[in-house]
């Protein structure tokens, strides 16, 4: 058996990954002056040998209600370590054409782990409501080879930008991103609308007090 099959300790730096067989092995190659965060590694399961996890997009009704507009599924490209497909030059398929692949003979498993793909995406938005007042969430979730979820990464729209919406749009079902595309655009002129109504109001005042 090499190490690469032995190893449960990494070091990752870019797009690049160095495994180790023991923990202090990895410590005496790390530099002293700088910090570093160590976390478990998601045991995630890979299509032909290749990275992937599961986007999914929230959106903010003009009720407030949290609704998932769109899931995807994104594969990394030859040799990549991750399945940002802009950095690896990978691809975008619908989450069942993946879940076919690695649970075609496990129907059950494939709707639970779609059923929990929306359910997981819901909580996630519930709980941030108490800290911001996100409307665009984009939830990352890997899946190991029981059907079980990991959560990678939230993506919210915030002042360094938001979740992508264009990359459902390289989907060969235009759905997804047409519904996506739709709500962001009626959200963008409902808060439009609430700025003029708040403007006008503020004339009507300042008019009623130079009276």
């Amino acid at each position: 058996m090499n190490m690469l099959q032995v190893s449960i300790y990494g070091f990752h730096k870019a797009s690049h990954t160095k495994e180790y067989e023991t923990i202090k092995e990895l410590f005496n190659e790390l530099p002293r002056s700088q910090k570093r965060i160590v976390q478990q590694a998601a045991p995630l399961v890979r299509l032909d040998g290749h990275p992937f996890d599961f986007r999914v997009h929230m959106q903010r009704e003009q009720d407030e209600r949290w609704v998932c507009s769109g899931m995807l599924a994104r594969i990394g490209g030859a040799h990549s370590i991750v399945s940002n497909v802009g950095i690896s030059k990978g691809q975008v398929v619908p989450v069942e054409e993946i879940l076919s692949a690695l649970f075609k003979d496990q129907p059950d498993v494939m709707k639970r782990i779609v059923r929990q793909l929306r359910k997981v995406g819901r909580c996630i938005c519930r709980i941030l409501d108490h800290y911001h007042d996100f409307n665009e969430i984009g939830v990352d979730l890997g899946v190991d080879r029981s059907g079980r979820l990991w959560l990678i990464e939230v993506n919210t729209n915030d002042r360094l930008g938001g979740p992508s919406i264009e990359m459902f749009a390289l989907l060969q079902d235009k759905t997804p991103y047409l519904e996506i595309l739709r709500r962001y655009e009626n959200r963008q002129w409902e808060m439009v609308r609430l700025l003029l109504d708040l403007f006008s109001s503020s004339e009507e005042a300042t008019v009623a007090t130079n009276q």
